[in-house]
């Protein structure tokens, strides 16, 4: 045998044994033997009897709440030599903590593999919720003075009933006739919102846009969608005859990871959504972990768990979730048929889905994707970017680097790169600085 999770040795009895008891009943329960080593070799306890009793007075007297319930203490025999066993079950009354040092990351402990830890202050919150089945949106909303004119046009389009007593059935409004934080979510007078931004390059560092979307979150929903939208760029290729056009980002994995963001978030605090789009990739980060006692892995498997339910049966009657834990498989699964995987990270207070861009090519390779489309093959590369800046030209009189980075359809740096090359090569020249730089044809005499 060797430690796990949910198996723990303990060569003599201390009173340390608290925080593993403690660990295994906030998190799926275990059990510890005494009389064994960390390595699996039987030791023995000389006294057994004496030993379970310490155990079981222990029990009684330094662990809160009652945890006599879910543990039972026996030994056995094995070798000659006898071992105290501790059976924890996984409590119902969560968080367990040590008595005298309360309900704290000091007197709380989970299991992390095969080891116990002090549980985060989010964690300790998770499980008190889920004991005592409290909701941040069935509680009632400081603001009593809301209006609902978004949420009543998006109802509207969808032929929904937007009255009292729907408000009432969708849990917006209590029997007293008061406005739940749900219905402080739809409402215009949302305070919650969605951090939008868009970085030069791979990493974070220089700003292209920033945005903050407010009111509704259903029109957080569609200002954000929007927005990623504008930078989810359509690339061609020519396959023999055939044109193939292909997104940087499926439109539904797209929409599909901001409706998990919005619906699973935590918004018992008021921490700020975070989309952020980089040229290989789009970061979309929402506050509150997972679930207690889950991985991504029990959401791979199309488990739904979704912390706002109230709010996830409203998307599902406005048809934004089509099935309930359908979202991250559906995901996935479109990602892997393209050979790509989508990272999910996660911590106690937050979770993080990271979208590659599909059409990503190395900035030190030469692309050559919109030559094959649009090049004459008689020509080199440059030529062939210096004709499609003079078409543009000959329009316009003259052309931006964000016109050309559309007609490239390459990023921010390749483009300026290349603007470079043909500035270097006699083809154009600059005009203006900063936000008004333009590009013209170099006049043959200079």
């Amino acid at each position: 045998m060797i430690e796990s999770n949910r198996l723990e040795f303990k060569r003599i009895y201390t009173e340390d044994i608290k925080k593993e008891i403690v660990a295994f009943a906030n998190s799926d329960g275990g059990e510890l033997i005494i009389g064994m080593d960390d390595n699996g070799s039987i030791i023995g306890v000389d006294n057994p009897d004496e030993v379970s009793a310490r155990v079981t007075n222990m029990l009684r007297d330094a662990i809160s709440p009652d945890i006599t319930l879910i543990t039972n203490v026996s030994f056995t025999s094995q070798q000659d030599k006898s071992l105290v066993h501790v059976t924890v079950s996984k409590g119902g009354k969560r968080p367990y903590y040590i008595t005298k040092k309360g309900m704290t990351s000091s007197g709380v402990y989970v299991r992390h593999g095969s080891s116990s830890a002090p549980a985060s202050a989010d964690a300790i919150r998770e499980m008190i919720r889920e004991t005592d089945g409290y909701r941040y949106e069935s509680n009632l909303s400081f603001d009593q003075t809301l209006t609902f004119d978004y949420c009543a046009r998006v109802f509207a389009d969808h032929d929904i009933l937007f009255g009292i007593n729907q408000k009432r059935t969708m849990k917006m409004v209590d029997s007293d006739g008061n406005y739940t934080n749900l219905a402080m979510l739809l409402s215009d007078q949302c305070f919650h919102s969605i951090q939008f931004a868009c970085f030069q390059g791979t990493e974070i560092g220089t700003f292209t846009e920033r945005q903050r979307f407010s009111g509704s979150i259903l029109k957080q929903l569609e200002d954000a969608f929007h927005a990623l939208n504008r930078y989810n760029r359509t690339r061609s290729e020519i396959h023999g005859l055939r044109r193939v056009d292909s997104r940087d980002y499926p439109e539904n994995v797209l929409r599909e990871a901001l409706i998990n963001a919005i619906v699973h978030r935590d918004y018992d605090r008021d921490v700020s959504t975070n989309i952020r789009v980089f040229d290989n990739r789009i970061e979309i980060a929402s506050y509150g972990g997972l679930p207690p006692n889950t991985t991504i892995d029990t959401f791979l498997l199309g488990l739904s768990m979704p912390r706002n339910k109230n709010l996830a049966d409203i998307f599902y009657r406005l048809e934004l979730i089509e099935a309930f834990g359908s979202g991250i498989p559906k995901m996935t699964e479109i990602y892997k048929d393209k050979g790509i995987r989508i990272e999910f990270k996660t911590s106690p207070s937050g979770f993080m889905i990271v979208l590659p861009n599909i059409n990503y090519r190395n900035e030190n390779v030469p692309s050559t994707t919109i030559e094959a489309e649009h090049g004459d093959p008689s020509k080199s590369l440059l030529e062939q970017r210096a004709q499609t800046a003079a078409e543009i030209i000959q329009k316009k009189g003259s052309v931006t680097r964000q016109e050309l980075e559309i007609v490239w359809e390459v990023g921010r740096s390749t483009t300026s790169k290349w603007l470079d090359q043909l500035i270097e090569s006699g083809y154009l020249i600059r005009i203006g600085s900063g936000r008004n730089t333009k590009y013209a044809k170099r006049h043959p005499n200079g």
